[in-house]
């Protein structure tokens, strides 16, 4: 089922955990994947769903947050941090648990922060809309970050300005206790200072220290939890929007393509709060730190501040090349360890056809491309360090020199001491700058990666309403009344007979025209925004390192050979599976012939065709899943649908089926039945607790298909829409399939099947047949075989 699929596999891999037969393991592993699928799904109120409840409620119980206590505020504690003390006591005593911490204040929890930017996301589209006129325009993360953390933002600012000038007392207030310390120890007070005056002097600088500590931990603090919420905040932006993309945008990103946005990019985001002040900070640090050097030490201090601006150049280029020679690197080391994988996979094939050599030399070639680029950057590494060791020797070199040397002038305690003070203060916004200027780079980066991606096309779906027989039902049974990717409903309705039930149209569409590729302006203005952004890409990338491409550098390595032989099973199967993706997306449904459809309630219909025609396109359609060109779609009642290709989570055999319902006995032990899986049950190591999936028992693709019809079935929906689950089931396990649970167990009940078993078509209620994707012929089985 798409929706639980979906979050299961994005969440698992935004925090990848490995699982232990070890109690505690298992604990902290559960702990540490229950708060991310329940952030994200409490953070928006469109996931907020009894499915997807149902899934957050699979894992560990998540301890009681009302429970948790209320963490002490007020002045002193927040300046001082006193409230953490209580922590790091119990710490040093005994382990933290869970419940030693304090709950989280509602202002920044993810579902506060999700809905938040989806109503700030909303007015600013609205408003940019009305001011463009034109409807697909999607505004930036931008704006939109700016109205909801400004006053943040400035606040920082205002900080960060403060923090600044307490950093250009300290150089003043040494030279004044200099001269003050030289004056008294030569007995020459002309100015008839109090003997006091040295106290004072460290009185002024311990205040000017114990101000700037205060006030920048308070500015680090404030922008950490800017750095947070924007992350967390945009984080779910980009899960709730991957829950809602149409097809067509689905098939041009791979799963791990979408979560590394989730998890790098918006890591971006948030690294750059603690850093983007000082795009303008830093500026104000060097002008006033240089400024001082030239007034105590005249023309001389041009020459260090000339040495400090020649290493910029040299720092950046060596941080570049690093970063440029890392990320070819890191390529190289996928590239192999993805090479290495898929030899080991096809070993038999190697074998067979002697292959080792050929792939050896592939592996090796990809391994000696990846130590060029290591070795490169251990180099720049080691330039970088000693560039930032011997930076501020060579500027006092060049400052002493200069001043002793050239001017001729003398050198004393307070002049080299204040110049030292200085060149040391100054050192730091030179170097980090260049740091500030990569981190804004990669923030900018990701920034217009997540505005391509959230301008992706969504999925426009049919309306769905509630069946008339759920009208009493209670609210968490009404779950079929929303426009979600996969509605199933937990309503009181038994697995009995229905044959009662009111016999209107359940599933209606009316010339239907039905295409994966999704609306033309919204492709048209995506694929402006990706232009824009892999030329952006490229001209950052001859900045940094020539005008060679990214995924070029470094290609100086031997070209990988290629094995001597191909598989033909390799070559056959890459040439179906390209043919089998261009004919899914290329196809329209009802192109030539719009679709109009009608399936009354309680009807079991069948949709046959050859390869290729429409069949699962059509339940596509149905389900919402197609971009509706013309024409309208219209759902009544809750839908559960099985896949060709089952998906199994890695849990128990009865989590799978009840997939986070109650588990009611009864039903629970007629599905079984239903599904056929009681003989498979009684051979299961540890019966219905058994553990399936990746990590548990391998069952064979007939079993998991079992077990899919059983989840569906114990959702006890109103439609059921099957995509061919029989031909993965041995012929007298399907025969039982079909007859007792399709068939007699879900009489009353709609069902949608498609099926290539022509044997079952004599006892569907209706059947279709589909070509180019078009209902070519639609009537019995009576009524076809008497077509000529």
């Amino acid at each position: 089922m798409r929706i639980g699929t979906g979050v299961y596999l994005i969440v698992t891999e935004v925090s990848p955990v490995n699982s232990s037969k070890d109690d505690d393991d298992l604990h902290l592993t559960n702990g540490l994947l229950q708060p991310k699928l329940e952030n994200c799904w409490r953070g928006s109120k469109r996931l907020q769903t009894p499915e997807l409840q149902r899934i957050v409620n699979m894992k560990s119980p998540s301890p009681n947050i009302e429970a948790l206590q209320k963490r002490k505020t007020g002045l002193w504690t927040e300046l001082f941090f006193t409230w953490m003390n209580p922590l790091l006591k119990k710490g040093q005593e005994d382990f933290l648990q869970i419940g030693d911490l304090w709950a989280v204040d509602d202002s920044v929890e993810a579902k506060t922060l999700s809905a938040e930017f989806e109503n700030a996301w909303n007015s600013v589209r609205d408003a940019l809309r009305e001011k463009s006129g034109e409807l697909h325009v999607q505004p930036s993360i931008l704006p939109v970050l700016w109205s909801l953390h400004k006053a943040t933002v400035l606040t920082t600012a205002a900080l960060k300005l403060f923090v600044d000038c307490t950093q250009l007392a300290p150089p003043i207030l040494v030279n004044l206790l200099i001269i003050y310390l030289e004056e008294e120890e030569e007995g020459n007070n002309s100015n008839d200072r109090s003997e006091y005056y040295g106290y004072y002097i460290c009185g002024i600088f311990l205040a000017f220290a114990t101000s700037k500590v205060l006030v920048e931990n308070m500015y680090f603090r404030l922008c950490l939890r800017l750095g947070i919420s924007i992350r967390v905040a945009t984080t779910c932006a980009l899960f709730n929007k991957s829950l809602r993309l149409c097809s067509a945008a689905r098939t041009r990103r791979s799963t791990g393509e979408t979560v590394n946005i989730m998890q790098i990019d918006t890591q971006s985001l948030e690294q750059v709060c603690m850093m983007g002040h000082f795009s303008w900070s830093g500026l104000i640090q060097v002008f006033g730190f240089s400024a001082q050097l030239i007034y105590y030490v005249g023309p001389s201090g041009l020459a260090g501040i000339a040495v400090m601006f020649f290493l910029i150049p040299l720092n950046r280029y060596t941080m570049m090349k690093s970063m440029i020679c890392r990320k070819a690197a890191q390529k190289d080391a996928d590239k192999r360890i993805k090479t290495v994988g898929e030899v080991l996979n096809g070993i038999p094939a190697v074998k067979t056809n002697a292959w080792e050599e050929a792939f050896s030399d592939r592996v090796g070639s990809i391994r000696r491309a990846e130590l060029v680029e290591l070795k490169v950057l251990r180099i720049m590494s080691a330039v970088s360090n000693t560039l930032f060791q011997l930076g501020p020797v060579m500027v006092a070199v060049a400052t002493i020199v200069f001043f002793a040397g050239v001017e001729g002038r003398d050198v004393t305690p307070a002049t080299i001491f204040t110049a030292l003070v200085i060149m040391g203060a100054l050192r730091f916004p030179l170097m980090m700058y260049p740091m500030m200027l990569n981190q804004m780079m990669m923030a900018s980066v990701a920034k217009r990666r997540i505005d391509i991606f959230l301008a992706e096309e969504e999925i426009v779906r049919a309306p769905v309403s509630a069946s008339k027989t759920r009208e009493d039902a209670p609210a968490s049974a009404s779950a079929a009344t929303r426009q979600e990717p996969l509605t199933i409903s937990l309503g009181e309705v038994d697995l009995e007979d229905a044959s009662d039930k009111v016999t209107d149209a359940v599933i209606e569409v009316t010339d239907g025209v039905f295409t994966w590729e999704g609306s033309l302006e919204v492709q048209q203005r995506f694929d402006e925004l990706k232009a824009a952004e892999e030329e952006r890409a490229r001209k950052m990338q001859a900045r940094m390192g020539g005008n060679k491409p990214e995924a070029k550098v470094g290609s100086s390595q031997p070209s990988s050979p290629a094995p001597s032989k191909a598989s033909p099973a390799e070559l056959s199967a890459g040439k179906v599976a390209k043919a089998g993706s261009a004919n899914r997306t290329s196809l329209v449904l009802g192109e030539a012939k719009p679709l109009n459809l009608r399936i009354k309630r309680g009807e079991l219909v069948a949709v046959i065709g050859p390869v290729g025609s429409g069949k699962s396109s059509l339940l596509s359609a149905i389900l919402g899943e197609m971009y509706q060109k013309q024409g309208s779609a219209h759902v009544q009642g809750s839908v559960a649908y099985v896949p060709q290709s089952s998906w199994i989570l890695n849990n128990s055999l009865q989590n799978n089926i009840l997939f986070g319902a109650p588990l009611e006995q009864a039903s629970y032990d007629r599905v079984i039945e239903l599904a056929q899986l009681t003989r498979d049950v009684e051979i299961l190591p540890d019966g219905h607790s058994t553990e399936i999936g990746e990590k548990g028992v391998n069952l064979s693709g007939g079993q998991k298909q079992r077990v899919s019809i059983a989840r569906a079935l114990y959702t006890k929906a109103d439609i059921f829409v099957f995509d061919d689950p029989l031909s993965a089931l041995d012929v007298h396990v399907g025969k039982e399939v079909f007859k007792k649970c399709i068939l007699e167990g879900l009489h009353g009940r709609t069902r949608l099947l498609i099926t290539n078993q022509l044997q079952y078509l004599q006892q569907c209620d209706r059947i279709l047949t589909l070509e180019d994707g078009m209902i070519v012929e639609e009537g019995t089985y009576e009524e076809l075989m008497a077509i000529e």
